[in-house]
């Protein structure tokens, strides 16, 4: 006997968003709106007419309602987009490889061993409050992520594989790792200022200092207001690195729906989107910009590990993946059918997947269709968000579809076996894709942030 049930199906998606703060110092009134850099009366795309870089210019963007904008205790993985504006991480992508950051890093030197490496700063780097950064920034960095984070922090994962560290000197850290041969992966997070943050409380997420953020990024914090906006003006302290854009408005958006309406209607000029909406944002003239490494996986949940031992060999991933993460390759492989049909023989299962999910939902009906072989007892039910929470709460299903941010590296996601009590299978990485204002120019190729190289942006208007 089998039933599907749709209890209802509405268009979801995920939003890369912002942050906000309150502050400390004294904050000086902001500058007006700047007006536009350059203007043309064509389309500045024709040939010809390709704009040159210009400082000045104003953009915005969408936020959640922060925690905390200290960007180590931050839980949010849409925030830490936006605070990579503030907080530059130690290592950045380049032509899809992951090198030191040029912007403050020397040099990060592996031991020959694999056992160990060693991060040289650069000279005459600082703080956006004139402070230098030193090697005591990172220790404190990765102090406050492995011993005071919450478990659910973001970049905590990060430290898994940083074993013990010791200062050589105000430039030069030394870390003991567990070796990996991605083990640049586990440095891609921020650090903060030992001098700033040391005395700050990390269990009060919205302690002063907490909100109000001190870092090394291309943009430093103005202001925010609660449930309203976040201001970000240019960081101008180490002048290498230095944006073009003058200034950055964080909007604070009700919902996913919000922030898409905003784009289509130009209050907000970037963000990044799953590309099974491109069609979309290709019909407005949104469409430029890249594939972005997304951290989402798709996977399939069990309620009990024997069933995600066994539904595997039920599965053609080949086909799975070609209708619905056709850039994936396929990791598993389906042997023992016949075993599995027997072990599932007379069962009852019930697969259940949030009604915002439209990947997962897709996916859950090939499930579905694979299932269909099995003498068993079928449902597949598509839940209101409030509904499949309480089911995954409750432990009410047998199977669950989601999307889940797994960390870094990909190699561990990929590795990952559960989410708490939930037996998982990560089947791929969501594609996404970063759509900008036609306004903005200078927006480089793939990488895992959607403000990465943001020092290269510049805005035009015509």
């Amino acid at each position: 006997m089998r039933k599907i049930k749709i209890i209802s199906l509405l268009a979801g998606l995920v939003l890369l968003a912002a942050c906000g703060g309150s502050s400390p110092p004294a904050i000086q009134p902001i500058d007006p709106i700047l007006p536009p850099i350059q203007t043309y009366e064509d389309d500045p795309y024709d040939v010809g007419q390709e704009p040159t870089p210009a400082q000045g210019g104003h953009i915005h963007v969408a936020m959640p309602i922060p925690q905390t904008l200290n960007p180590l205790l931050n839980s949010d993985p849409d925030l830490a987009q936006v605070l990579r504006l503030i907080f530059e991480p130690l290592v950045v992508f380049v032509d899809q490889e992951i090198v030191p950051n040029p912007i403050f890093v020397r040099d990060i030197t592996l031991s020959p061993a694999g056992n160990s490496l060693t991060i040289t700063l650069r000279d005459n780097v600082f703080w956006e409050d004139g402070s230098p950064i030193t090697s005591q920034d990172i220790a404190f960095s990765i102090n406050t992520l492995r011993n005071n984070a919450p478990q659910t922090a973001v970049y905590r994962p990060n430290v898994a594989r940083l074993l013990s560290h010791s200062i050589v000197n105000d430039r030069t850290i030394h870390i003991s790792i567990s070796p990996t041969e991605d083990i640049l992966w586990y440095l891609d997070f921020p650090i903060i200022s030992y001098e700033y943050y040391r005395q700050v409380p990390t269990t009060n997420l919205r302690a002063t200092r907490n909100m109000h953020p001190i870092g090394n990024g291309a943009f430093r914090f103005h202001s925010y207001i609660m449930a309203d906006r976040m201001e970000l003006i240019a960081n101008e302290t180490n002048p290498h690195a230095r944006p073009y854009i003058d200034r950055v408005t964080a909007l604070v958006l009700r919902d996913f729906d919000d922030a898409i309406h905003a784009f289509e209607q130009g209050i907000i000029d970037a963000f990044a989107h799953y590309t099974t909406y491109q069609g979309r944002f290709r019909a407005l003239g949104k469409e430029q910009g890249g594939l972005l490494l997304s951290p989402y996986v798709s996977f399939m949940g069990f309620r009990d590990a024997y069933l995600r031992d066994i539904t595997p060999n039920l599965i053609d991933w080949d086909v799975l993946l070609s209708r619905h993460h056709p850039n994936a390759r396929a990791i598993y492989t389906s042997n023992n059918e016949e075993g599995s049909l027997e072990l599932l023989a007379g069962q009852s299962l019930r697969v259940i997947v949030n009604q915002d999910n439209l990947k997962g939902i897709a996916i859950a009906a090939t499930l579905y269709e694979a299932l269909e072989v099995v003498d068993a007892a079928l449902a597949l039910d598509v839940l209101p968000a409030t509904q499949f929470q309480a089911a995954l709460s409750s432990g009410d299903f047998d199977i669950v579809i989601g999307t889940a941010n797994l960390g870094i590296p990909p190699a561990a996601a990929f590795s990952t076996q559960t989410i708490g009590s939930l037996h998982i299978i990560p089947i791929a990485f969501r594609d996404q894709f970063l759509y900008a204002s036609s306004q903005i120019r200078g927006i480089a190729a793939p990488s895992n942030n959607i403000f990465a190289n943001v020092r290269d942006w510049f805005v035009v208007s015509y």
